[in-house]
């Protein structure tokens, strides 16, 4: 199963970082709420068949992955801990670009993700560490390798185990914007190609005897991973299927269509009616999603919701937000650690539907448990 975080909107992470000027301390994320516990690794993986379309020196596509995974032997009871929930220079990164807001050091340095399992070494140890992936980690702990990509150039800062990061490109146009949904689209293809190699998981998932099974995988992603979803799918047939949380559509697959299950999972703006975003990408797109489709809206939700930021503003003691204040228009009205549960137990669903063929009533019908999820369609 493999889920591609979107990058972090811009207007998001000021909101956050104006809430955190006092934050001192370490805030731990809580434990998952899955039955197993989990490992997380990191890798880079480098395509040398193609070259990188936005580095300026047009060097060979480089991706940084992380992969969170369910230790399912009763063997491996090792003790937990946690570990930074943000790599270093990326927190500082952030720490230095809104310096002029009044954004105190070590803010984001002081998140720690949920406890987990140590990793055993291998031959190509990380150096890195997580990128903002609570919802992943809740994933993999109900029993699936998930699997985050860092595509570089399109998120603000990716850091390697060694060398430089790269930073964002001016993507801004509409011939750079499916470009660089192309190259997520390749990004993902490469990776389940690595996957299926016996070398490359052995590094990328110490302790595994042979490659995955790469057959039939599973993709979500929010925002502009919820477009890459839906265009991964109509080019690579390993994924079965794709859930599109708050994301436009873009390209061909606003024509053409998909034939296998796909989910969309919004706020209530995007319902049929009204606008999404200024486009009418959702409505374009669903006549023509030909295999199992569904349609969710989250009341209370904003874009960001379906971020990991609501569950550590809830953590602070800041959530929930006014409907009428900036960040609340960003982040949503709905509790924090509310709106993260909810969402998980709906990818959870999903997944399990298009991978086991479990087919859960939340799914089906409104579900007395999660009373603020509506099925649209």
């Amino acid at each position: 199963m493999v889920s591609l975080p979107d990058t972090i909107h811009l207007g998001t992470i000021v909101i956050l970082l104006l809430l955190l000027p006092a934050v001192q301390s370490t805030v731990v994320l809580p434990k998952p709420s899955g039955p197993y516990n989990t490992r997380i690794t990191t890798a880079e993986l480098v395509d040398k068949t193609r070259l990188d379309p936005f580095a300026p020196n047009r060097t060979q596509r480089a991706i940084m992955v992380t992969v969170f995974y369910p230790i399912t032997k009763p063997s491996e009871c090792d003790p937990l801990r946690t570990v930074n929930y943000m790599p270093l220079a990326t927190a500082q990164f952030w720490d230095q670009e809104f310096s002029s807001y009044g954004i105190t050091n070590a803010t984001l340095e002081n998140f720690r993700s949920a406890p987990v399992a140590p990793t055993p070494p291998s031959r190509h140890p990380a150096t890195t560490t997580p990128t903002p992936s609570a919802i992943a980690a809740t994933v993999a702990s109900t029993g699936y390798v998930v699997l985050t990509i860092d595509h570089p150039h399109d998120a603000f800062i990716v850091e390697y185990p060694t060398g430089p990061p790269t930073y964002a490109a001016n993507i801004s146009s509409a011939a750079q914007t499916s470009l660089d949904l192309a190259t997520r689209a390749s990004d993902v293809s490469f990776l389940l190609d690595q996957l299926g190699a016996n070398d490359t998981v052995r590094d990328v998932i110490p302790g595994a005897g042979r490659g995955l099974d790469v057959r039939r995988v599973a993709m979500y992603g929010h925002s502009f991973g919820g477009a890459t979803a839906a265009a991964a799918m109509l080019s690579d047939h390993r994924i079965a299927g794709g859930l599109n949380m708050d994301g436009t559509f873009y390209g061909a697959v606003v024509e053409r269509g998909l034939d296998r299950p796909f989910m969309l999972f919004s706020n209530p703006k995007s319902m049929p009616n009204q606008t999404f975003y200024g486009d009418d990408s959702w409505a374009e797109t669903w006549p023509r999603l030909r295999g199992w489709r569904r349609e969710l809206a989250l009341a209370g939700a904003a874009h960001n919701t379906f971020s990991d930021i609501p569950l550590l503003t809830k953590l602070l003691g800041l959530s929930p937000f006014n409907a009428t204040s900036v960040t609340g228009s960003a982040l949503g009205t709905i509790d924090g650690a509310r709106g993260f549960d909810v969402i998980t137990a709906y990818v959870v669903a999903f997944l399990d539907f298009v991978l086991k063929g479990a087919e859960s009533e939340l799914l089906r019908m409104p579900s007395p448990l999660y009373h603020e999820v509506t099925l649209v369609r």
